[in-house]
């Protein structure tokens, strides 16, 4: 009696954790996987007070949370290298201060810092799985991206052959959202 209550319990916890998983997929083909269902594009970006470019973008992916906050939003969609200027400049980035990356080398409080090290934390680059930097060649970083709502961004362009750019944000400070 009691193996058969176990594995009914066993059986009803696998079952639960299959429908948990299945819940969770996001049907955007646009989202970056682990995007909760329940998210969508424009959700979020009514949130942090965000639009897209004017221009028609490519290759659009997402992740981030409207309804919770702590949870950054990752944005990656590809434009003409014009369109992604005048994008920079809606949202206040003086584009003649951009950061080079690969970064310089640092140390701060005894510790060195390499000039390839990531230009985003972990576990954004982790989301962004299709961003492969070379170091042989520079990219501009960009910090002061703000929204009408204060959130931040640190923005990362990549020149992806003749005009066409891929541009990669992460918000750093979700503002008064």
């Amino acid at each position: 009696m009691r193996t058969k209550a176990t594995a009914l319990a066993v059986c009803a916890t696998l079952l639960g954790l299959a429908l948990a998983g299945c819940a969770t997929e996001n049907a955007d083909p646009r989202a970056y996987a682990g995007t909760d269902s329940g998210e969508t594009l424009d959700e979020i970006l009514e949130r942090y007070r965000l639009t897209l470019p004017s221009c028609e973008v490519e290759d659009l992916r997402f992740t981030g949370k409207a309804k919770e906050l702590g949870m950054n939003l990752r944005l990656r969609f590809e434009a003409p290298e014009d369109c992604v200027n005048a994008y920079l400049d809606k949202y206040g980035v003086d584009r003649e201060r951009a950061l080079r990356w690969p970064f310089p080398a640092s140390t701060v409080n005894g510790k060195e810092f390499s000039p390839t090290r990531p230009p985003f934390p972990d576990n954004a680059m982790k989301t962004f799985s299709e961003l492969k930097l070379d170091p042989k060649k520079t990219y501009d970083f960009h910090h002061r991206f703000k929204t009408p709502t204060k959130a931040t961004f640190d923005v990362l362009v990549v020149p992806e052959g003749g005009e066409q750019r891929a541009v990669y944000l992460v918000s750093t400070y979700n503002g008064n959202i």
